[in-house]
């Protein structure tokens, strides 16, 4: 399968917004945080199920192009597949191949069956109905949540009450980034209440952290409301707003979203996030999706 552009440059950033790589980073983190808060393990492990769910999401990311390519030849000429890069078939194809050597791979290394097979209906649920059903941004919420529970599955603590709170708040969080994204095109005022679940990882960290964690969390807290409170000023301007923005933002706060459900738990885990949210920063400069 070839594109049919001879820059390798521009080759380069088609595979890459058709992968949607600038929220891959977000899954990365995602793996990491389950994996802390289920008390690690293996390093071996950690890049097999890390490699695993980054397979899923590019898969998951392949076929939802394949799902919308009659929906993008109206509203999104820009997508990879509508312009004509790349063959229709073979993006179908390999996404589905994508998709299940992902889930494959989950499983080989260590993850519970259960949630991984969750992950999977969830994503191929989201890539063939999120244009015609508005529960989509509960799918993509129920997507992550499921995809911390499959990672601590295969961690030496398993999937512990704490995780699954924080899972939730996960979810919470991506569901309400969701419901921007569906309204990104909108011309009307966005409806407002389920922005509010944007706070829901915030609540959690501030209730259920006493003692020496409890500052971190403050802190952590307070960095994460820094940059989701004027990521929301696009969206709430009216006519004026710029919802794709505030979405791009919102993406890159799921790192410190997951930064926060780990408190910091030492100063490696915090570079390492740094390194997550700025790299995601850079590749929605580089293949933003159109």
């Amino acid at each position: 399968m070839r594109l049919s552009i001879s820059n390798p440059g521009v080759e380069l950033q088609a595979w890459l917004v058709l992968s949607r790589v600038a929220a891959l980073p977000t899954v990365w983190s995602n793996c990491l945080a389950a994996w802390v808060l289920s008390g690690g393990g293996s390093a071996t492990r950690m890049v097999g199920l890390t490699l695993g769910a980054s397979l899923l999401y590019v898969g998951a990311a392949w076929l939802n192009d394949f799902f919308d390519a009659e929906f993008d030849r109206q509203r999104r000429l820009a997508r990879p597949l509508v312009s004509g890069w790349i063959a229709h078939d073979a993006v179908g194809k390999l996404g589905a191949l994508w998709l299940v050597l992902g889930a494959v791979l989950l499983v080989v290394s260590g993850a519970h069956l259960a949630p991984v097979f969750l992950v999977l209906t969830l994503a191929m649920l989201y890539d063939r109905f999120h244009n015609v059903t508005k529960l989509s941004p509960v799918l993509l919420g129920l997507c992550r949540f499921f995809l911390y529970v499959a990672v601590a599955s295969a961690a030496p603590r398993g999937v512990t009450g704490f995780l699954l709170w924080c899972g939730i708040a996960l979810g919470a969080y991506v569901g309400a980034t969701g419901h921007v994204a569906q309204n990104s095109a909108a011309r009307d005022l966005i409806q407002r209440w389920p922005l509010f679940l944007l706070g829901a990882p915030v609540v959690l960290a501030l209730l259920a952290n006493r003692g020496e964690y409890q500052q971190p969390a403050i802190w952590l807290s307070f960095v994460l409301a820094l940059w989701v409170l004027p990521c929301l000023r696009h969206a709430l301007r009216g006519e004026n707003s710029n919802r794709k923005l505030t979405v791009s933002g919102l993406t890159a706060g799921i790192v410190l979203v997951d930064l926060l459900a780990t408190g910091g738990e030492s100063p490696t885990t915090i570079v390492i996030f740094g390194l997550l949210f700025v790299l995601c920063l850079a590749l929605q400069r580089y293949a933003p999706d159109t």
